[in-house]
Formats: structure tokens, sequence, C-alpha cells
């Protein structure tokens, strides 16, 4: 790999230790839903945990608040910490938090669900519409459920087509409990934050968003390295968003929450210093359609689409509608057994903005997702730094990349190098 670009060669080695760790799936037996894993030889602290108790803006929060913690440990509450250690090694427990007892130690309230943190007020139909599928979904579950999956999958291409089924990627993987999109490999490749500064001048030179561009580039490069493969399907995406781009009043981002003000970025007023965490965040599903090579003009295409899409107020009272309608175990007993459909899914946590101080400094940040049942047969997640640049982990299951994924993985980051000159 050329001198702009550099491989973590042992941080990969590492995820993929990190990517076997599992929790219960009972989550009521007591038994934490995170580890921390420190590796003292590499200068670095990895926390992993299950998405059902965070997300990922919270998880870069928590680890700001807990290097600023480390800092300011006192030796009456680090010798205390020892002594809780002490005590739960000689119990043989995992269980270092008790919600009846240790409450008080909440300095946040956790948060009431985005509904009432929102103070929503659905309209009367989707009132109904959601009562209506709530009992259509007891009654017939599998039934209803695959219609919506028809309906949400029509309006997921940009324009009316023929829905013919063949013409849709469809994964070889079948979905179980222990399918976590097969067995992928992972590697988690860098942009220095000078190549990764003329590509998004190109990006606003352009007049668009990186996120588009990055699917597309991604998907080309595909087509460079296994041609006519996938070149005449339209490929199903997904998007992770949040909804804090609808409700910008209400909620701050977890890039104000960490920014400073040396930085040029206005400081937060008193009431929206406190970052709300929880599960904020939606999939936005989009159909790429057949193409063979990289093109502004597809760049700016999906760009359009992903704006209007992910800054609708439409598509959130939909969310609503499948969130009071339809219980997450019905939604997903649906999908057990059946082949998945999703090629790629993208998460993007931009760009972390942390403060220098103390003897403890987050120096960079990766972020990485395990694989699971239904989020496709490729993920990628992005976070940038501003030292760091541009940190890509790519997780690849579908079976004609992986035949080539070291090559897909250089010819990725020479595409997006390319960017900055194209």
């Amino acid at each position: 790999m050329d001198e702009e670009t550099r491989n973590y060669a042992d941080i990969n080695q590492i995820q993929t230790l990190l990517n076997a760790t599992k929790f219960d799936p009972n989550c009521t037996n007591g038994k934490p839903m995170w580890k921390i894993f420190v590796f003292a030889n590499q200068n670095l602290i990895s926390w992993v945990f299950d998405y059902s108790i965070v997300d990922g803006g919270s998880a870069v929060v928590y680890q700001k608040e807990l290097v600023e913690a480390m800092n300011q440990i006192s030796e009456p509450e680090l010798q205390k910490a020892r002594e809780i250690l002490n005590d739960t090694s000689k119990k043989n427990t995992a269980i270092l938090f008790d919600f009846e007892k240790d409450w008080s130690l909440f300095q946040r309230a956790p948060s009431q669900g985005i509904f009432k943190e929102i103070n929503y007020v659905p309209s009367i139909f989707k009132k109904v519409s959601s009562q209506v599928i709530k009992l259509l979904s007891n009654a017939v579950p599998d039934k209803t459920i695959d219609e919506l999956n028809d309906e949400a999958n029509k309006s997921a291409f940009l324009e009316r087509i023929i829905f013919e089924k063949e013409k849709l990627y469809l994964s070889k993987n079948v979905i179980g409990i222990e399918s976590g999109a097969a067995k992928p490999l992972s590697k988690i490749i860098n942009i220095n934050h000078i190549i990764l500064s003329k590509i998004l001048d190109k990006c606003h030179t352009k007049d668009c968003n990186f996120q588009a561009i990055f699917i597309i580039t991604f998907l080309a490069t595909v087509h460079q390295v296994i041609p006519d493969q996938y070149s005449k399907k339209y490929l199903k995406t997904i998007t992770s968003a949040s909804f804090r781009n609808i409700f910008t009043k209400q909620f701050v981002s977890h890039n104000e929450y960490l920014a400073e003000s040396e930085l040029g970025i206005p400081p937060l007023s008193q009431q929206k210093k406190q970052f709300i965490d929880g599960i904020f965040v939606h999939s936005a599903i989009t159909y790429i359609e057949p193409f063979d090579e990289f093109s502004w003009e597809l760049c700016h295409k999906y760009n359009n689409f992903l704006h209007t899409l992910l800054h609708s107020k439409g598509w959130f009272a939909n969310y609503y509608v499948a969130n009071r309608g339809i219980q997450a175990k019905a939604f997903v007993d649906n999908k057990m057994g059946s082949q998945d459909d999703v090629f790629v899914s993208f998460d993007n946590l931009g760009l972390v903005r942390v403060k220098e101080s103390g003897k403890f400094l987050i120096e960079d940040i990766i972020f990485t997702k395990a694989p699971d049942a239904i989020s496709g047969d490729n993920l990628i997640t992005m976070v940038s730094t501003k030292k760091g640049g541009l940190n890509i982990q790519i997780s690849i299951a579908e079976e004609h990349i992986q035949t080539r994924f070291d090559e897909f993985c250089l010819r990725l980051s020479e595409n997006l190098i390319a960017l900055g000159n194209f």
C-alpha cells in the first residue's frame, strides 16, 4: 500500500478477536452486555458492546467521558474500584452494577424514548394505521410483514420500475441464530487527514455529500474487481441515519457534544449540554441501479434522494407506524430461515472532535460493527478524527469479493484517494 494510505495490520488481527466476542442472548440473567479490552502493547483500549444497550454515537461520547474520568480519578475512588473488583472476584460474579442499589450513581436520567423526548404527536391517519398493522401482525404476522417489506422496498427505488425479483441481489446465506452474515473477512483501512481534506474539498466543489459518493465508489469498486457479476442488478443498500437530522432543535449530536470552542464551533447553550443517547437511528433503504463505472451524475442522483429522505418528517412518521405496529421479535422471526437481500450496509459516525488534555488522550477512534443476521453480506463502518483521518472498517461475506478481498481493499483505497483528483 502506498505512503498516503496505511494499513492497520495489527488492528485487523485484534478486530478478529473482538468480533468473536459473544454475549448471553438472555439479557435478563444479570450478565453484562459489554466488555472492555486493554491492549497495553498497542496503547489501545477497546469497548465491545451489544447494540441493545447503546448506539454508535453514544459509544463515542462514552469513550470521551471515560478518558476524562480516568484523568480526574482520585486515590480514594481508585481504592474503592479495587475493592469492588476484588469483592466481585471472590463472589465469582460479573455483576458490577445493580439498578436498585446504584441508581443514584446516574448523573443523567436514561432516555424516555424518542417519541416522548420530542413530544411527538402523530397524525390521526398514522395513529390508526399503526393500530391496524398491530392487529394484523398479531393475527397473520408473516403475511403482514411481507407486505410491508414489499411496500418499503418499492419506495426505495428512485424511479418506478417493474418489480422483477430476478434483477435483485439475493444472498446465498440463510438467516438464522448462528448466521451472522456467514464468516466475513475484515480489514481496517485509513485515509490520512491530508487526503481526506482533498476528498471533502472535492465533495464541496461538486455539491455532493461524502456518504453518497462513498456508496457509489464502493459499488464501482465491486464492479471493477468482479466485473459483470452484479453490474446488471439492483443492489439494496442500507444507510444508518440519526433522527437528529430532522429534529435539530431537540437533540445534540455527538459531534456537537464533543466539539471544543477553540475549533471555531460555537459553544452549546446550557439547555443543550446533554447528549441524550438511545436508539434514535433508523435505516434508509436505497436500491442502486445497475451501472458499470463511477460517475458524478450518479453520485448526485443518489445524494439528492438520500438527502430528501433523511430530512423528511414523512420518513419519521413511517418509522412511528412500524415501531408501534410491529414487535421486533415478530420482525426478526419473519426473517429467520430466509435469504437476506441486503448487499451492503453503511454506518458513518462522521468527524469526532475531542479535546487533548490530561495524562490519557484519545489519539484516534476506530468504530467497527460485527456482522449480524439481517444487516446484509457486506458492512462498512466509518469514523474520522482530526489527527487520524478517516478509518474505514470493511467486513465482507459475499463470496466473490472474498476470493479477491485484498485486491478489493487496495482498489477501494486507491479509488478514494483518486476522488481528490477526479
